[in-house]
């Protein structure tokens, strides 16, 4: 699928997701712009629309979320350049990022069809840009500091855990469901509305 195919059918799914969160005009007012090429610029207004109204409704039902502290195991057991999954006690699964001494920990699987991230491509990034994973079935690539969808065609970002290394152990904050293999992953927004300041979410850790 060429770059216009897959833009085309970014923002149906995108006009999809509107529609269920009951923001019925922004679809019918954005039309039009598929027949334009770049309509990156209004996707990324779509988003921000979506993410405010699942924001809004979410308020009230979302508490701070408890976290466990877990180790993922010896800094050394991690290549450089490199991502790893790791299997819980639960038998749940995360995915080791590690990029110029910097670990970032996120979900293992895509947000957009759930293919498995580990067979991707894991990246420092480059003149500037973010690190990045991109998935091997649709090259939907996801911001690793953040969990935001950086180009392709998912919706949705995956989610990014706060990692720290101590000792020479890499630990990270996990819902204690997901360490007891009973829950799933959240999207981005999902996990940024679990917690009360989402740059907790986001954080990652140099190692000295």
């Amino acid at each position: 699928m060429g770059a216009w195919g897959r833009s085309r059918l970014w923002m149906r799914c995108l006009f999809q997701r509107c529609q269920v969160a009951g923001i019925a005009h922004v679809p019918a007012l954005a039309r039009p712009a598929l027949e334009r090429w770049d309509v990156r610029p209004l996707a990324a207004v779509l988003t921000l629309a979506l993410t405010a109204e699942q924001a809004r409704r979410a308020q009230g039902k979302v508490g701070c979320a408890s976290t466990q502290r877990i180790s993922l195991g010896q800094v050394t057991e991690f290549e450089e350049a490199s991502m790893r999954e790791v299997k819980m006690e639960g038998g749940g699964a995360v995915l080791v990022h590690r990029h110029q001494g910097e670990f970032f920990v996120t979900s293992p699987a895509c947000a957009h069809y759930g293919a498995p991230l580990r067979k991707g491509i894991s990246s420092a990034g480059g003149r500037g840009g973010p690190p990045t994973v991109t998935c091997p079935l649709h090259d939907a690539t996801f911001d690793l500091r953040t969990g935001q969808v950086v180009r392709g065609p998912s919706v949705d970002g995956i989610a990014v855990y706060k990692s720290e290394v101590k000792n020479g152990v890499l630990y990270a904050d996990i819902p204690p469901e997901l360490v007891a293999g009973t829950g799933k992953h959240p999207k981005a927004h999902e996990l940024a509305l679990m917690f009360t300041r989402v740059s907790k979410c986001c954080e990652s850790t140099v190692v000295a």
